[in-house]
């Protein structure tokens, strides 16, 4: 049984009087999962009935100008690491099993098939207490339309933080590199201490990461409870932009507009002239994203993506199946199909997005729109 300081547990059992926490099932595992925020607390803890606690990882700030947003942010040295665009897991042991459970607190099945391919566990045997915060990218992912582009198959883990069980507070930066060098885990590139001053450096490295497709950058405070922000490249805006248009329908407005003013914020502060290339680039990606959203709709009469991954286990692809389909009600999940390749089962299953189809079906079809 793991001991909570008070703070922790005066917390847990506000949120269980209040009727916050959520009951969920993970095979024969059954845990409780924090769906909002209740501070100190963050949506996606998760709780388990023996009393272990995985606290969830927060949301983290960004910042919109670097020459005002740092000094804003940060009177101290802060580090900058690599942020990649993935989704976001923590990894820990529970008895003899390697879990990982995502932002939202979900055990994942496919996260959990995977991880012995990703991360070794002798980590965990040595350092039960453990908890490795990570991101999982890659074009093969279940959950993410589009990839970094230094990944070309499949998927792979980076870590970024380290917690322990029933703590909210991160390790330091120098535990989490001798844990990264120790046990050669995959992580996320580490750039270095800044301070605010440092704004030449920062947007040389940025312009960096910008031509190479990269995302972007986290800073982060070294010091318990310390601040985050991140701030992302005008390339990673665009790539979002060029990559969900065809959904126009089942995103809202505010996914658009922030990736637009991202964009053109850091052009301004970067110094990058608003070329015709990007305005051409950035006016065709809602156009030709429109078109193919309407080209699939009439051939196949549904507008979709389809995602393919691997998985060691049959029966877990099965079951995250079922788990995707717990989502929005407003995306249905198909299979296409389930077969074994090599060592590998191939999953390839079809998000279905239902707002846009059924949109662009009536339109189609001499639909009347009032606006």
């Amino acid at each position: 049984m793991q001991k909570l300081d008070r703070t922790l547990k005066n917390s847990l059992h506000q949120v269980q009087a209040k009727g916050r926490l959520r009951r969920e099932r993970f095979g024969d595992l059954v845990y409780h999962r924090l769906a909002d925020d209740s501070r100190p607390l963050t949506r996606g803890t998760i709780i388990f009935e023996d009393g272990t606690l995985i606290p969830g990882y927060p949301q983290i700030g960004r910042v919109m100008r670097l020459d005002k947003g740092l000094k804003e942010q940060f009177t101290g040295a802060f580090w900058a690491e690599e942020k990649v665009d993935g989704y976001n897991v923590r990894v820990f042991l529970l008895g003899e099993r390697l879990l990982g459970v995502t932002r939202g607190g979900f055990l994942c099945p496919f996260t959990v098939d995977r991880l012995p391919d990703l991360i070794d566990r002798r980590i965990f045997s040595e350092h039960p207490e453990l908890i490795l915060c990570a991101e999982i990218a890659g074009p093969e992912n279940p959950y993410l339309v589009g990839s970094p582009p230094f990944i070309h198959e499949d998927i792979q883990l980076f870590v970024f933080d380290g917690q322990r069980k029933g703590e909210l507070d991160y390790l330091s930066q120098a535990e989490k590199r001798q844990l990264i060098e120790h046990y050669r885990l995959p992580s996320v590139q580490n750039f270095g201490r800044f301070q605010a001053d440092d704004l030449s450096a920062i947007k040389q490295l940025m312009i960096k990461l910008n031509n190479e497709g990269r995302e972007g950058l986290v800073f982060k405070e070294d010091i318990p409870g310390g601040k985050q922000s991140k701030y992302v490249t005008s390339e990673a805006s665009l790539s979002d932009i060029e990559a969900m248009t065809r959904y126009l329908q089942d995103l809202p407005p505010e996914y658009f507009i922030g990736r637009i003013l991202r964009l053109v914020m850091f052009l301004d502060e970067e110094g990058i002239g608003h070329t015709r290339e990007l305005k051409t680039r950035l006016g065709a990606a809602f156009v030709e994203g429109v078109f193919k959203a309407i080209e699939q709709c009439q051939r196949e009469h549904r507008v979709y993506h389809r995602f393919r991954c691997r998985l060691r286990n049959r029966a877990n692809g099965k079951q995250l199946l079922a788990h995707l389909g717990r989502g929005d009600g407003h995306l249905q999940i198909v299979e296409h199909r389930l077969e074994q390749e090599g060592e590998f089962y191939v999953l390839e299953f079809d998000k279905v997005f239902q707002r846009t189809t059924g949109l662009l079906g009536e339109l189609l079809s001499g639909g009347v729109v009032y606006d």
